[in-house]
């Protein structure tokens, strides 16, 4: 039995028992004690007392049962900080966390094995052949050496080291799930890593870990020779060279975390789906300021990524590219749409700049965009969001699109009005007010030189924090799931909450720019009439082809807008107006009834108020 004692050091009490803790330490130091007899109150006074050195010897004292080897005690935090105030925090047996870690797999149903672990130094652990496995996630985590130093303990479950060093470590995970025809669409995944390093590794205590090496915090890291490859119905192979992480702390949960600089070498990879496969390069990656927030949240100060090029072969073993230029972020920003949580955005501009795109088969340039940037803000007192995007230059080499023998029609007739290309430039204006949840599309532009522009524009209701809630909720559920069967509910369970939305208003707009005349000269050739003969005689064809809708008043003014649209080459808009919103439920329900014949044209152009005109 050992024996208690009581004592005082600057006036404060405490008591000292054999501790596995204490074992590697050896001190002297003067106390006023005296000891206890067995039915004594500790709590009573000291009274008299002698003084006399009481060392604290190294002893064979049995280890803590592995559930309780990292319980800190006021005594030995006391014992850490005053009497130990030159040396570290606690004279811990640092084998104790591999033995922490191995209660917890157990205790979880999985296993923890090593071939050899032993002490290095007086802070130091080392650990052989390290085997993690969990067979209800089918993962299995294996690690050639592991070697910590500077060890201390944290609160009652954690550790911390001054250094982490590990080499060829190895993480697999099984496939899960099959597709219809028995092939495994999530094959097995491993990642291997051949060396390791951390500096401040802290292990906070946590209960119920999920993972037996996460979360943690960490000062600074680096992980050199990553190797990702993943099979099933989809492969890919990635090489990391260098991944480097710096100011990496845990926020609570599982998913949270912050990361002060997120940086990666140049990679290369391949990847293989259905016959279709190649290589790609990745440019070098750096993430300033990245953090996961509440159950959806993520936020990045800026983040630079030096693009990419994939080389590959398609289903018919042609050879195509696809390369693209620089990408830089500032201040990217998703909210938390997490029950309970406030909808609140930084006070900055968010911008993305996207540097060149290019596509090529078999050598042949086929598709080209200069760039594009996009600016989003959030005014956090009106509740608005507001954002545009543009995209310069986006060329098509139509002419040279591959086609099928005899199904060339559309590229020959592209070619006789006079085109063998496109140029267009894109530009979008969206806005979103969180307080009266209405989503306004107010631009969609598609500018194609010398031909026409389309603008799109749409209104919705609905679109409030909670719908936002919800729809995060189930797209969470649907993008984790591996049964089909499950996916496909859950889609359904988006398509049914997506069908609350009410279409408040909807406008199409068409500027002409020599497209419409080139095909009114090509049909008046190929019908041998002259182009005038042909736009005297649209408004006689329209009111002629409008006739079935039983609409007579918006069958005259189609006539008469698309007559003077021809004509001038001039705008052509096309607006719906309902008196009252309509749900996106109510707009399939429409369709199909004009499908089954249920609903008359005449009663959508109604329902809708649908117009049209042309100045």
């Amino acid at each position: 039995m050992v024996d208690s004692w009581q004592g005082r050091i600057e006036a404060k009490t405490f008591s000292v028992s054999s501790h596995p803790a204490f074992t590697r330490a050896c001190i002297s130091t003067r106390f006023a004690v005296k000891k206890l007899k067995p039915h004594d109150d500790p709590h009573d006074d000291i009274g008299a007392s002698e003084e006399f050195n009481m060392p604290v010897t190294p002893s064979s004292v049995t280890a803590l049962p592995a559930g309780r080897i990292i319980r800190h005690s006021a005594a030995a935090f006391l014992l850490g900080t005053s009497v130990f105030a030159a040396g570290p925090a606690s004279a811990l047996d640092a084998t104790d966390f591999f033995r922490g870690l191995q209660a917890e797999a157990e205790k979880d149903g999985n296993t923890l094995t090593w071939r050899s672990l032993e002490t290095v130094g007086s802070d130091g652990a080392r650990a052989l052949d390290v085997v993690m496995e969990n067979s209800t996630e089918g993962e299995r985590i294996t690690i050639g050496e592991m070697t910590l130093s500077g060890t201390e303990v944290i609160g009652e479950d954690g550790f911390s080291f001054a250094t982490m060093d590990a080499v060829n470590l190895v993480f697999q995970t099984t496939g899960k799930s099959e597709d219809q025809d028995g092939q495994d669409e999530k094959g097995p995944a491993t990642l291997t890593i051949d060396h390791l390093s951390a500096e401040d590794f802290n292990f906070p205590p946590i209960k119920n870990r999920k993972r037996p090496f996460w979360p943690f915090d960490m000062a600074q890291g680096e992980a050199t020779g990553v190797n990702i490859v993943s099979s099933g119905k989809q492969s890919v192979a990635l090489t990391l060279p260098s991944v480097r992480i710096s100011g990496l702390t845990h926020l609570g949960g599982e998913r949270n975390f912050s990361v002060d600089n997120f940086t990666s070498d140049a990679a290369t990879g391949s990847a293989a789906e259905d016959g279709k496969g190649g290589s790609f390069q990745l440019g070098a990656i750096s993430v300033q300021g990245f953090s996961l927030f509440g159950e959806s949240g993520y936020r990045a100060e800026s983040a630079e990524f030096a693009g990419f090029r994939i080389d590959g072969t398609d289903e018919k073993n042609r050879s195509f590219s696809i390369d693209m230029g620089d990408v830089a972020i500032d201040n990217l920003f998703s909210p938390d749409f997490g029950e309970g949580s406030d909808l609140v955005f930084p006070d900055k501009d968010m911008t993305a700049t996207l540097g060149s795109v290019s596509f090529h088969m078999e050598g042949t340039e086929l598709a080209r965009l200069a760039g594009g940037k996009s600016v989003a803000r959030f005014d956090n007192e009106t509740r608005e969001y507001t954002g545009t995007a543009t995209f310069n230059d986006l060329y098509l080499a139509v002419s040279q699109f591959p086609a099928e023998p005899g199904k060339d029609q559309g590229r020959k007739q592209f070619e006789a009005l006079g085109y063998d290309s496109i140029n267009m430039d894109i530009d979008i204006e969206a806005a979103w007010n969180a307080m009266s949840g209405d989503l306004t599309l107010s631009k969609y532009r598609f500018a194609a030189d010398e031909m026409m522009v389309l603008d799109l524009g749409l209104s919705l209701a609905g679109y409030t924090v909670d719908f936002a809630r919800n729809l995060q909720k189930i797209s969470s559920r649907m993008n984790s799931a591996i049964d089909d069967e499950v996916r496909q509910a859950l889609s359904f369970q988006l398509l049914a909450e997506m069908s609350e939305l009410e279409v408040k208003d909807m406008r199409i707009t068409v500027e002409d720019q020599s497209l419409m005349g080139r095909i009114m000269e090509m049909q008046a050739a190929q019908s041998g009439q002259t182009k005038e003969d042909m736009l005297a005689a649209v408004p006689f064809m329209v009111g002629a082809m409008m006739a079935p809708l039983e609409a007579p008043e918006f069958a005259s003014s189609v006539a008469s807008a698309v007559g003077r649209f021809l004509q001038t080459s001039g705008t052509l808009t096309l607006t719906a107006n309902p008196e009252n919103p309509v749900s996106l439920a109510e707009l399939m329900g429409i369709g199909a009834g004009l499908k089954a014949g249920n609903v008359k044209p005449a009663e959508l152009i109604e329902r809708f108020n649908v117009e049209i005109s042309a100045p």
